[in-house]
């Protein structure tokens, strides 16, 4: 009963005595019973075995207690290290290094000159150098070593050396050694705080971050700032934001994570990305535009759609094309001004007519004529007839010309409805959206309707013209049917 007693009793022990080695001060020991490996193992002896340095003890610490790792004799360099499972958050490292349970220990100059390193690899040039121990005055470095090295790490890698050709201080060990009784690596697991009860924030990389501060390390792609709060910006995207958004449409932000451009690409690049170009042949907005044929092998530049280069022969027919097409518009264009020149000179110049011997037709009429009768006036050309033979029309007219008709008293010499056609109702305004069907209706029967209204058109002399008709003044009439009257 005694024996099982003390057996529970010294069980109990060793459980408390690893709680408290796992702790310190509420940071828990990362490093207890994980793997080990060194460089230069002491071979076929147990004791000197390297997972001494990190199962927990090292109230012995001398070679043969059983509780440190001793590296082969000898060597000029030596190397140890820890897995610590994956990345975490380390606060500080403690070494506890061989005494042989003396005060000083008799076997600190192997310890002189040691570094510490923390690495994501497995080789120690790949991590942070944490500390190096360098005396600056004679003596040896103290066996129990607190080194604070706030870092994110899984490898915990002890390393000294003693190289051929270099001078060391006199205190040094002539080969190099790790004779570690325990390496302990304090930090939190994604916590932080005093006892490791906070979690980190959850857009820090591998939920990794101060385990004082709680301040992450990096931050997920997407994301920025002390706590990774604050999403990617200005054109920035993907991990620590270092990566520039593409050809987004307008230039706007693309996605903080990512990188897609939400809004789509600008003209001339397509993909989720918009980091990929037009083909040759087509340009513009998702690069549906055609490169013009006129283009050499019909290739343009993606955004705009300018030919890098002209395909000559092409070209040269377009030119053909246009000069061509630019002579017979300007050919047109002079043959209806020409056109319009005739007519005006055909139906509005004047012809004047000059002669000594002339009669009146019909003036003493219009001379007798009261104002009041002006309407009842026949369809008769009003103006004064001159001999044929006397005529001329300006000083290169023959006289031939005099047997021209005025268009005028045509019309209304072979309009039916006579002088003026009395409608019954005023003529309305035409609206332009009919106007089509008007002259439709009124087309009909040999343009009945544009007759009638025609013949309400007032025609001959209203009043008497008895001075315009004066032999003196004939010549100097610009119309025919029209004179100057004075009331």
């Amino acid at each position: 009963m005694i024996i099982i007693e003390g057996i529970i009793i010294n069980i109990f022990s060793h459980v408390l005595m690893f709680m408290y080695l796992g702790q310190s001060h509420g940071l828990d020991n990362l490093a207890l019973l994980k793997p080990t490996w060194e460089q230069n193992p002491w071979p076929n002896v147990d004791k000197y075995k390297t997972a001494n340095a990190v199962d927990g003890r090292y109230t012995d610490r001398r070679a043969y207690g059983g509780q440190c790792t001793i590296s082969n004799d000898g060597k000029y360099t030596a190397e140890w290290r820890v897995d610590l499972g994956n990345v975490v958050s380390i606060s500080h490292i403690d070494i506890y290094y061989r005494t042989e349970n003396t005060n000083p220990g008799s076997y600190t100059n192997r310890m002189a000159g040691f570094s510490l390193y923390v690495s994501n690899t497995t080789f120690k040039d790949d991590g942070h150098l944490c500390f190096h121990e360098i005396h600056a005055v004679q003596g040896t470095p103290i066996e129990d070593q607190k080194i604070s090295c706030s870092v994110l790490g899984r490898y915990v890698i002890y390393y000294n050396e003693r190289l051929p050709n270099v001078t060391y201080p006199s205190y040094y060990s002539e080969y190099a050694y790790n004779e570690l009784c325990e390496v302990e690596v304090y930090g939190c697991n994604q916590t932080f705080g005093d006892i490791c009860s906070y979690p980190c924030p959850l857009n820090c990389l591998d939920r990794l971050c101060y385990t004082s501060t709680g301040q992450c390390y990096r931050c997920v792609p997407g994301y920025q700032g002390l706590n990774c709060s604050q999403e990617c910006v200005n054109g920035k995207y993907g991990l620590s934001c270092e990566n520039n958004c593409n050809h987004c449409q307008q230039d706007t932000q693309c996605h903080n994570v990512n990188g897609s451009c939400l809004q789509g690409c600008s003209p001339g690049y397509i993909g989720p990305l918009c980091n990929i170009t037009c083909s040759k042949t087509f340009y513009g907005l998702n690069c549906l535009q055609q490169c013009s044929a006129n283009c050499v092998n019909q290739t343009c530049h993606h955004e705009s759609g300018t030919c890098q280069l002209i395909d000559a022969s092409k070209s040269d027919k377009v030119k053909q094309v246009y000069i061509i097409g630019g002579v017979v518009g300007v050919v047109i264009v002079f043959s209806l001004i020409f056109g319009m020149l005739i007519l005006y000179k055909r139906n509005g110049c004047i012809t004047w007519k000059r002669g000594k011997d002339t009669t009146f037709n019909n003036s003493e009429a219009v001379a007798q004529s009261s104002p009041n009768t002006a309407l009842n006036f026949s369809n008769i050309y009003q103006n004064i007839q001159i001999d044929d033979s006397a005529t001329v029309r300006g000083n290169d007219k023959t006289a031939d010309d005099d047997n021209d008709v005025d268009i005028d008293e045509k019309i209304h010499n072979e309009n039916p409805y006579g002088d003026v056609y009395h409608n019954g109702k005023t003529i309305q305004y035409v609206d332009v959206g009919n106007l089509g069907n008007e002259i439709i209706e009124k087309s009909k029967n040999e343009n009945d309707g544009f007759k009638k209204e025609y013949a309400t058109l007032l025609y001959g002399e209203r009043y008497p013209c008895k001075v315009a008709k004066r032999p003196k003044n004939i010549p100097r009439n610009r119309f025919k049917t029209t004179f100057p009257w004075f009331k």
